[in-house]
């Protein structure tokens, strides 16, 4: 993203059960986005990818 037009990502993985948690928080450029591509490398090797589609309200 260009200076100013930036966007934040969190991600938040739990300690106990198998999760990670993945929250578009918005920001200057969040007009410009239409989509963002997650992947996660787990520990035995394996990516999984799934895609954020945004949700207008």
């Amino acid at each position: 993203m260009p200076p100013g037009k930036t966007v934040e990502v969190q991600v938040y993985r739990d300690p106990i059960a198998p999760t990670i948690t993945v929250l578009f928080r918005g920001g200057m450029g969040q007009s410009s986005v239409r989509g963002i591509d997650v992947a996660v490398t787990r520990s035995d090797g394996q990516v999984i990818t799934e895609t954020l589609e945004p949700i207008i309200a």
